[in-house]
């Protein structure tokens, strides 16, 4: 990559992404954030009762990786793929259950990883898509498994002693939690809190994004007992775990935040939940079928349909924004130090920088809009695009004359 003083944008030198629209840029110098955070078919000839099945699916081993993780499951127009997958990720995909309540089997299920790309018609919901891939496990992996009930650690949340301090959602704005950047350092001897905001969300998607946002707090899953309907939208604010301590009486843990600030309680119990025991599964997949690579769905776009960036406004609330529906991505107040660690996955650690990096490539603040492929059929929560594609569309944004 050049020098990093190089990319700062001139009226003369910068060119435009390789878009499949036209690029609109103000000529300022561009930033995107950090992303952090995964997941059809039509089936024809087919009995009644018979399960859904993918047309036609590859499944092989994935290529080395130095920080291998499960991301996917997201249906793109008639490909489906989940990358980076143990079979411990593949069963709770399939059976929609967290990873620790997948019981039993060998200890090969959480070391090899494997990637699955099959064809199915678009649109499929996800209930269907699940159904074909424990179909799926089942014809090339002999997966067996059997649903069962067990007391296993949770972190419950429920009602608390008042009303929930909680805003009923007006249906605007994409669903989800989004990590609030802070406006700048904090004041000396201050601890920096995390903070989220929150919108249309149910308590059961809040239950499952607040075990991965406190993570640090929320070592096993976060159960929803609160009985709350609807959609809310709320703010949570604590101090991390490891601060804590240091924060002395200005930290609040996870745990203070949630009943405090939601009115609502967060406690660790013992908690019957339904967990799939595996009784026997094949090492090996059967053989992909012949031809496989010339039949399966072409990969989605590498570049934005369109995209266009300017200077954050005095007053604009930084780090906000997130993933759309309809493939739109929207995003406010954020620094070019951030987009560069998003499009080459750098993992800087606390106060180390991008090296030769000016000071103002950490302390601008710039808006993002873009557009991207639609991708439909994942999970509620999930970003309507995979992370690999979205590091590749950024990193074509980088060519300087």
């Amino acid at each position: 990559m050049k020098d990093v003083e190089a990319i700062r944008p001139q009226s003369q030198a910068l060119k435009s992404c390789p878009f499949r629209k036209k690029l609109e840029i103000m000529m300022r110098p561009f930033a995107f954030i950090a992303l952090a955070a995964l997941l059809a078919g039509g089936v024809f000839g087919q009995s009644p009762d018979a399960p859904p099945k993918f047309q036609i699916a590859d499944i092989h081993t994935s290529p080395h990786s130095m920080q291998p993780f499960s991301q996917g499951g997201i249906l793109m127009g008639d490909r489906y793929q989940i990358r980076q997958a143990n079979m411990v990720d593949l069963i709770r995909t399939a059976y929609s259950v967290e990873a620790e309540n997948v019981l039993g089997g060998p200890s090969w299920l959480e070391l090899d990883r494997f990637d699955v790309i099959a064809k199915t018609a678009p649109g499929t919901p996800p209930e269907t898509l699940q159904l074909m891939l424990q179909a799926l496990l089942a014809d090339r992996f002999k997966l067996v498994v059997h649903k069962d009930s067990k007391p296993l650690d949770a972190f419950v949340l429920s009602l608390g002693k008042g009303k929930p301090k909680l805003k009923e959602a007006d249906g605007s704005g994409a669903p989800g939690c989004q990590f609030q950047q802070p406006s700048g350092p904090p004041e000396p001897g201050k601890v920096q809190q995390i903070n989220y905001s929150c919108h249309n969300m149910t308590m059961e998607a809040f239950a499952t994004q607040v075990h991965q946002m406190a993570g640090g707090y929320l070592t096993s899953p976060v159960v929803d007992t609160t009985g709350l309907k609807g959609a809310w939208d709320f703010d949570l604010k604590w101090t991390g775990r490891g601060a804590l301590a240091q924060a002395g009486g200005d930290g609040i843990s996870i745990f203070d935040a949630v009943d405090k600030e939601l009115g609502l309680k967060l406690e660790f119990q013992k908690y019957p939940a339904p967990v799939i025991v595996v009784d026997s599964a094949n090492r090996k997949p059967t053989d992909n079928p012949p031809g496989i690579k010339q039949t399966l769905p072409p990969p989605p776009p590498t570049e934005f349909e369109v995209a266009a960036l300017k200077e954050s406004l005095p007053d604009a609330k930084p780090g906000g924004g997130g993933f759309q529906p309809g493939g739109r991505i929207s995003f406010t107040g954020v620094p070019l130090s951030a987009i560069i660690q998003a499009a080459w996955n750098l993992n800087l650690g606390p106060g180390e920088d991008i090296a030769g990096a000016p000071k103002w490539v950490s302390s601008a603040k710039y808006d993002l809009v873009a557009k991207t492929y639609n991708a439909t059929g994942g999970s509620a929560n999930a970003p309507p695009i995979d992370i690999d594609d979205l590091r590749t569309m950024l990193q074509s944004c980088w060519w300087i004359a």
